[in-house]
């Protein structure tokens, strides 16, 4: 999966925990209530992702099942592949960092900030990122310890360049999964 594709997966704050927790379960059915109180998430926010994981061809609705109003959905065979990966990547997260991975632009940030990244490199890679979202999204993450920022002073102007460090780069690693996953588009 590129970055794009994975950046769009992402673009859901639910999408991950969803997939997460219909790993366990591919071909079984899933209704947005039971998965939103499971989750401690909203109805309406489960069941925009479930829109947006079947627009990603990640979910289907089950044929014949469930009341027009409460449909059920399952995992497609590429959205069993992303869930088989989801799974213990979620179950790999610390509670706390769990609402932080959630955020917009926070795990494809740490994807590609396995090596040394300068903020426009970060930009191309990340691309339809605005300045402003990736310029939030890595205060956050220097903050939070999960990237570490240097400026090398030697350089006219200054050099920036981030790098997760600590459990970001951790994070990181475990993130490089993605890039052997199929397209979600």
């Amino acid at each position: 999966m590129d970055n794009v594709a994975f950046a769009t997966l992402c673009s859901r704050a639910w999408s991950l925990p969803v997939l997460a927790h219909l790993a366990g379960q591919p071909r079984l059915g899933a209704r947005i209530s039971p998965t939103a109180h499971a989750l401690g998430a909203g109805r309406q926010s489960i069941s925009a992702t479930f829109a947006h994981l079947g627009e990603l061809g990640l979910l289907e609705r089950m044929p014949g099942h469930g009341h027009p109003l409460r449909p059920e959905a399952r995992l497609s065979e590429a959205g069993a592949a992303v869930a088989a990966w989801a799974q213990p990547f979620w179950a790999f997260l610390e509670p706390d960092e769990r609402a932080t991975a959630r955020r917009a632009w926070t795990l494809p940030v740490l994807r590609v900030a396995r090596d040394m990244r300068s903020f426009g490199e970060l930009r191309c890679e990340l691309s339809p990122v605005t300045d402003r979202a990736l310029a939030l999204c890595l205060k956050r993450l220097v903050a939070q310890r999960l990237l570490r920022r240097d400026v090398d002073g030697a350089q006219r102007p200054p050099r920036v360049t981030y790098v997760g460090s600590g459990r970001g780069a951790a994070l990181s690693d475990a993130l490089q999964a993605t890039q052997r996953l199929g397209s979600t588009s």
